[in-house]
């Protein structure tokens, strides 16, 4: 049986078409009745193929169904065709697993439920709210979108309507902004005459209009650490909507635990150290107190738990299976936009509006976008835990598209690409932070005493050993003084001390201004700021609307936190600050090192711990532009990269062929007379390596710089 001409097209091999039995695919070869078609990474033979066809259970792929299997296929089909594909992987679709609303939840939350069509729950939101009627901590590890924030917030409601208040740790305002707007929804079902109240606590409400809002009824408290660390300070007064607020909190809720890292988590681990004790001193009780963990998969959830609730974990409940339906599986987003802009563009997801997202890591932290379809993560995130978060977001509510993007440049990356499935089955990285450590731990201490005047008894109690080593030198200094019935103060000569606390690292926030608005669009820290928002900088961005705008710098002010932009036309010039960073050795902060290495161990490199100066300088910028141009690539030849015409086949000097390239230049190049600068101290490690340790370096990377040339030959 001959096809018609017009079919052949289609049919031909290499060509992708559509199989209702096999989905999408590639034709390999057709040899008589059989055809090879090559699916994903296999072949699969369909035999009598005239008759399918016929039947049309074989159809060019403009014909197959407009689903996003058939989308996902011929994308996918299209890497291999192309050699672009390295490997697939299908995971299984799992069911729901949904339970009645359990009878002893309150009507009224129940009800409330029901108006935002919430009429079952997940086995895991079951599961967390059985253990929180046991009065147990929770810890909930289930993957991202599986309704964490539902299983915390029915026991908040629950606290709430007992007219006791709750208080909930965002790590992000923009976080806490997004689920403050969630919380809402649901409790605008609740009659008004026992609705709680919502705070929503961070940097973008002035401090005095924060502490106007604490008043003595049920409250929901949406907190990010950095605010909450401010507000504690002025518990020390007659803020007495503050103070009766403490007393009432019984629930303290901490969602994206996994989160709390490093610094981070060190800082905020005291400051729940503080808020203890200082709600003891009050009156309260802790053990009334029950804290909910909301985390993706860490590898040690246990310690994480006990170190920043500051109690035996015995009584911890964590929950890691999900009951949540899984399945097989353009706006700019980052993390230093103002709420508005996120929920703008959070909102125009759901409606349909905007169709992609280009983000930063900040779409790890459990904002609220479950319908995505695909994520492509370009690079491998860093961690296991990060890259399964960016991942996650696929196919949580549909058949979902996770496409992997290595980078040829990084070892690791390689790795992946090689082993995509233990992307989804290595374990998670363990969190770890070190809450005894002297600089941070004396920050708190100092703001512990300036708040709550406590004796030396319950200082060492809530921080540790070290607390009255640390006390004694800080009262030597007189940075701490003796107060009434053995109890002890900051220095009121010190000022504001707080302010001495950064939760993220050492240095402050500045704001970004559009000049002609008046507008904050965005925020970062000083450290990032003087990177990209140096004065003449162009710095790209977007309006409210998701469009691209760029601006120009007129001027960084590290002091007053701002750095002011004008808008500009849309234009191909950029701008490479000229950024210097320096650490300079304050002292040894521990004990060194030595790793050796090589056939006889006669390579050696020495680490030494130390406490160091961290300056940041930039001295000027080169303003550069892009052009595509034929130009001579022969690094030799004075025409290297200059622009010598399309007339010319060959080059006019050194006769190599042209080639048409894009092309980096300088525009203007620019320095400072006062170059600008911050510093701060911070742990660091000191690197000393040894002449036979850089002779090894040396013939490692001429050996595998050889080895790579001979497999770029061989194909």
């Amino acid at each position: 049986m001959q096809l018609p001409q017009n079919k052949n097209e289609w049919f031909k091999p290499s060509q992708i078409i559509y199989s209702y039995s096999y989905g999408v695919g590639i034709v390999k070869s057709i040899i008589g009745k059989k055809l090879f078609l090559e699916v994903e990474t296999g072949i699969e033979e369909v035999h009598n193929w005239q008759e399918k066809i016929n039947r049309k259970q074989l159809v060019p792929i403009k014909d197959a169904p407009q689903t996003l299997e058939v989308a996902y296929g011929r994308f996918i089909a299209y890497l291999h065709k192309n050699h672009l594909l390295a490997r697939t992987l299908n995971f299984k679709e799992k069911d729901a697993d949904y339970k009645a609303i359990p009878e002893n939840i309150n009507p009224t939350i129940k009800k409330a439920l029901y108006s935002i069509g919430i009429k079952q729950l997940y086995s895991h939101q079951i599961e967390a709210w059985n253990a929180y009627q046991e009065s147990r901590d929770i810890a909930l590890l289930t993957e991202t979108s599986s309704g964490k924030s539902l299983a915390f917030l029915i026991p908040a409601l629950h606290e709430c309507l007992q007219n006791n208040s709750v208080l909930i740790f965002f790590n992000l305002k923009g976080l806490a902004f997004d689920q403050s707007l969630k919380i809402e929804r649901i409790l605008q079902y609740i009659p008004a005459s026992i609705r709680p109240k919502v705070l929503n606590i961070n940097g973008d409400i002035p401090r005095r209009q924060r502490l106007r809002q604490y008043v003595n009824t049920p409250t929901i408290i949406c907190a990010t650490p950095d605010a909450w660390n401010h507000d504690l300070a002025a518990s020390k007064g007659n803020n007495w909507g503050l103070i009766a607020t403490l007393l009432k909190i019984k629930l303290v809720v901490v969602d994206e635990m996994h989160l709390y890292n490093g610094s981070f988590g060190a800082h905020f681990a005291l400051l729940n150290k503080r808020m203890q004790l200082k709600i003891e001193m009050l009156g309260g009780k802790l053990e009334d107190i029950r804290y909910i963990f909301a985390s993706a998969t860490i590898g040690n959830p246990n310690v994480v738990c006990q170190m920043i609730s500051n109690r035996n974990q015995d009584n911890l409940k964590i929950i890691y299976s999900s009951g949540a339906k899984s399945y097989a599986s353009i706006s700019a987003f980052y993390g230093a936009m103002k709420p508005t802009q996120r929920t703008k563009i959070i909102n125009g997801i759901h409606s349909g509006e905007i169709k992609g997202i280009i983000s930063t890591s900040a779409l790890e932290a459990g904002i609220d976008i479950s319908n995505i379809d695909a994520a492509i993560v370009c690079k491998y995130p860093g961690t296991i835990l990060s890259a399964r978060q960016q991942m996650g977001r696929a196919g949580r509510h549909g058949k979902g598209l996770i496409i992997f993007i290595p980078s040829h440049y990084s070892l690791i990356d390689t790795y992946y690409s090689n082993n995509p499935d233990l992307l989804f089955t290595d374990n998670a990285e363990i969190v770890s932070f070190n809450q005894s450590y002297r600089p941070i731990l004396s920050k708190h201490i100092i703001a512990c005493c300036s708040e709550s005047k406590p004796t030396s008894t319950l200082l060492e109690k809530y921080f540790g050993k070290a607390a009255p080593e640390i006390v004694n030198e800080l009262l030597e200094k007189e940075t701490l003084i003796q107060s009434f019935n053995k109890r002890i103060d900051a220095n009121p000569n010190l000022g504001y001390v707080h302010i001495n606390i950064k939760m993220r690292g050492a240095d402050g926030n500045i704001d970004y201004v559009n000049k002609n608005s008046g507008e904050e669009f965005e925020t970062s820290s000083s450290a990032i700021a003087i990177r990209e928002v140096y004065p003449g900088a162009i710095y790209p961005s977007q309006n409210i609307d998701g469009k691209a705008v760029k601006y120009q710098v007129d001027g960084l002010d590290l002091e007053a936190g701002k750095s002011v932009m004008s808008p500009i036309k849309e234009s191909k010039l950029y701008t490479i600050g000229k950024n210097n960073l320096q650490i300079n050795k304050i002292k040894t902060n521990g004990e060194e090192k030595i790793v050796r290495f090589g056939e006889n161990n006669e390579a050696e490199i020495k680490l030494i711990p130390i406490w160091g100066l961290v300056e940041q300088t930039v001295e000027g910028y080169e303003l550069r532009d892009k052009e595509i141009r034929w130009t001579c690539n022969n690094k030799k030849c004075p025409n290297y990269h200059q622009k010598v015409g399309s007339a010319y086949n060959k080059c006019p000097h050194c006769s190599r062929k042209l080639r048409e390239m894009e092309i980096d230049y300088i525009v203007d190049d620019i320095n400072y007379h006062n170059p600008i600068s911050i510093s701060y101290e911070s742990a660091a490690v000191e690197l000393v390596t040894y002449i036979h340790a850089i002779s090894y370096f040396q013939k490692y990377v001429a050996e595998f710089k050889q080895n790579f040339q001979l497999e770029v030959k061989n194909g």
